[in-house]
C-alpha cells in the first residue's frame, strides 16, 4: 500500500514539476514622437514592413496606416514576439498577428502608434494520431515594437 503511495506522489510530483510557470514581461514603449517630416517616416515604415516577416493588410498613405494580418508566422518568429506559455502534454506550432502602425503628423513632429496582438497555435495528439488544437492570445515581449520604433529612428 505505501510503496503505490509512493509512487503516486512521485508521479504528481514530476507532473507538477512540468507545469509551466508565468512569463514576466518588462514593460515597452508602443508610441514615440519624431523630430521628422511625415514623408520621411513614411518611406521607414513601409521599408520596416517589406524587410521583415510580417505582412501588411491594408497600407493607406493618407490616414497614416499600415494594418497586419498574418496568420502564418513561423514558431521561431513567435518564439521572439510572445511571451509564450505551452501547456503540459501541447506541441506549439506556429502563430499570427494583426494589428496597426500609424503615423500622425503634427507640423514638424511625427507620432507612431504601434498596436499589435498575437496568438500562438498548439496541438495535443494522443497515441492513436488524434489530435486536437487550440489557439491562445499570447503577450507580446515588445520585440516587434522596439525593432519598428527603432527603424523610424
Amino acid at each position: 500500500e505505501m510503496k503505490n503511495t509512493y509512487k503516486a506522489l512521485s508521479v504528481l510530483f514530476i507532473v507538477a514539476s512540468c507545469a509551466t510557470t508565468a512569463v514576466v514581461v518588462e514593460p515597452f514603449d508602443t508610441s514615440k514622437t519624431y523630430m521628422s517630416d511625415f514623408d520621411t517616416q513614411w518611406k521607414k515604415l513601409v521599408r520596416f514592413f517589406s524587410t521583415n516577416q510580417v505582412g501588411i493588410g491594408t497600407i493607406e498613405k493618407d490616414s497614416g496606416i499600415v494594418t497586419v494580418n498574418n496568420q502564418n508566422l513561423s514558431q521561431d518568429l513567435i518564439n521572439q514576439y510572445c511571451a509564450t506559455e505551452v501547456p503540459f502534454l501541447w506541441t506549439p506550432n506556429g502563430g499570427s498577428v494583426v494589428g496597426s502602425a500609424t503615423l500622425v503628423d503634427e507640423e514638424g513632429f511625427v507620432t507612431a502608434n504601434i498596436n499589435m496582438q498575437f496568438t500562438q497555435r498548439l496541438q495535443s495528439c494522443d497515441l492513436y494520431g488524434r489530435c486536437n488544437f487550440q489557439t491562445k492570445a499570447c503577450t507580446s515581449k515588445g520585440v516587434f515594437e522596439k525593432a519598428l520604433l527603432e527603424a523610424l529612428n
